[in-house]
């Protein structure tokens, strides 16, 4: 029988009204004949037929509780069957849809974007987006499931012909851009690289469970002239560390961050997250607005965009949409990183001082010290520096690992770099292995990064002085943004193998890959027969 997906479970659980075999007035007839030959023909005594009658009883008791809960096991059963297989369906049939929600320019009350939000099929288990997730998750579907409603919005903008200053953002699932465009979507994904303005949002608890990801998802984006996007910002107590390195081009705050009118639930996050924007240059857009005074205090906090429902609900997109008079900028210091193969030669040119281990170790242990008197919640990176076969340092890494328990305890995101490092070097911390022959094996390194430190200290054995080290120590926030989006990039996902990721080289945007600033025609350009040319999303492992 054909899956109803209005309806998943009909054909499963029987039609309504339906008797089951063995019951109605039919089941009872017989069941009376039958006692009345037994009772007539065996001629057993009353004695006899009572305790029979009561054996039977108790069996028959039995049998029906049995089966009572066979069949409610097997409904069970069949109920969740049928929903893994109505899924199933409406994934492969593509019956997701996007509604969208306006984003207002607070002072003329103009629409200048809107975020697009997945809805499963209208009446069904799968409506919303939470349950849609959860089962794609149950069934190892998440990364499909993310680009069928990715597709879903940017089809949607595309169909609606929305004018190309008008922005669309877009939440990702970073992990599933580990896999491969389907290929049924690549002509709407295409289309929507070549053609659209686009946000993509992301959120600073991606950084622990996937450096890499994040940072390449950036990297790809900003190299497609798309934005970044960091949603609910002062809920998390690591997004401070993360901002500089993500460098966003609008971060989201909800209003209930900010407290009551006299402020005395302000967040102290987001007094930093404020300070934040006035420095970087991005743009606030103050979420969960409900009323006319919600606008006016995130005015009054510097917001120039807003977003909730008393701006405007989840919706079709209007029949026409209006052309905004003015972008969402997007900030233009980006540049790729260059392709290099270690922190030292990242900041080569940087003054350089020759050091003993010890002094190298004293100077580390005072930089985490004055980071945890900070009483910051940092990034922290540690390169033990080990060498291919060096038990001594990796001894000290070990024990320089576990003196900043302190610091790592606290900490957003901890990884330690070593040639024989195991999965969990020490508490509060993840490792990555680093094969003998990387220029990591040989470098000792410790970069920290909080709301207020920025720090990046590099070594490597001086070529030059038996016994010592070539040293970099820099606090520039732009040269140790770099550094640690070198060594993030180089991190495997969580869960997974612990081995250190192979440097990436020569992806870099080409014909294949046209701005939005400038929409291309309906076909998407071909690559250039024999170029290596990124694609965007539809090409590589990674975003």
């Amino acid at each position: 029988m054909p899956l109803d997906l209005d309806d998943p479970f009909r054909g499963y659980t029987g039609a309504p009204g339906a008797e089951r075999p063995g019951t109605g007035d039919g089941a009872a007839g017989t069941s009376d004949e039958v006692t009345e030959q037994t009772g007539g023909e065996t001629g057993t005594s009353d004695v006899a037929a009572e305790q029979a009658g009561d054996e039977v009883t108790e069996q028959t008791s039995d049998g029906a509780g049995t089966r009572d809960g066979v069949t409610e096991q097997a409904s069970d059963e069949v109920t969740e069957q049928t929903s893994d297989a109505a899924f199933l369906r409406l994934l492969t049939e593509r019956r997701v849809s996007a509604v969208f929600q306006p984003v207002v320019e607070l002072v003329t009350g103009e629409v200048v974007a809107y975020e697009a939000l997945a809805r499963g099929p209208e009446g069904t288990a799968f409506e919303s987006p939470g349950e849609l997730f959860a089962r794609a998750a149950a069934l190892g579907r998440t990364a499909e499931l993310d680009w069928v409603c990715r597709a879903a919005a940017f089809g949607a903008f595309l169909e609606a012909d929305v004018p190309p200053s008008a922005s669309l953002f877009v939440n990702v699932e970073i992990a599933s851009l580990l896999d491969e465009c389907p290929e049924d979507l690549l002509t709407v994904v295409g289309h929507a690289e070549a053609q659209l303005r686009v946000l993509i949002e992301v959120d600073d608890g991606t950084l622990a469970a996937d450096p890499a990801g994040l940072v390449a998802t950036v990297e790809r984006a900003r190299a497609m002239g798309w934005g970044i996007s960091i949603d609910d910002l002062g809920t998390s107590l690591g997004c401070l560390s993360v901002l500089p390195m993500i460098r966003a081009d609008v971060v989201k705050v909800g209003i209930r961050a900010f407290g009551g009118g006299d402020g005395s639930l302000f967040s102290p996050v987001v007094a930093a997250v404020l300070q934040h924007v006035e420095l970087a240059g991005a743009e606030l857009v103050v979420k969960g607005i409900e009323s006319d005074d919600d606008v006016r205090l995130a005015r009054a906090l510097g917001a120039r965009y807003g977003q909730g429902h008393h701006l405007g609900t989840p919706g079709p997109l209007p029949a026409e949409v209006r052309a905004p008079r003015a972008l969402v900028p997007l900030r233009q210091d980006w540049t790729p990183e260059p392709a290099v193969p270690s922190p030292f030669d990242l900041l080569s040119g940087h003054e350089r001082r020759t050091v003993t281990l010890a002094e190298l170790e004293t100077i580390a242990r005072l930089l985490y010290t004055h980071a945890v008197e900070t009483d910051a919640h940092p990034v922290v990176l540690m390169g033990l520096g080990d060498g291919p076969e060096n038990e001594e340092r990796r001894a000290a890494g070990r024990a320089r690992l576990a003196d900043m328990v302190p610091l790592t305890s606290k900490a957003v995101l901890t990884v330690a770099f070593g040639v024989a490092c195991p999965p969990d070097p020490g508490e509060h911390a993840r490792g990555v292995a680093v094969p003998r022959s990387d220029p990591l094996a040989e470098q000792p390194f410790l970069v920290i990064l909080t709301e207020h430190l920025a720090v990046a200290l590099v070594a490597r054995r001086s070529r030059a002085t038996r016994g010592a080290f070539e040293m970099i120590l820099t606090q520039e926030p732009q040269s140790v943004d770099d550094v640690a989006r070198h060594l993030l990039r180089r991190v495997p996902p969580a869960g997974g193998p612990h081995t250190l990721l192979p440097l990436r080289r020569g992806e870099v945007p080409g014909p294949g890959v046209p701005t939005p600033r400038a929409p291309a025609d309906d076909d998407v350009p071909a690559p250039v027969a024999g170029a290596r040319v990124w694609h965007g999303w539809l090409g590589g492992r990674r975003r």
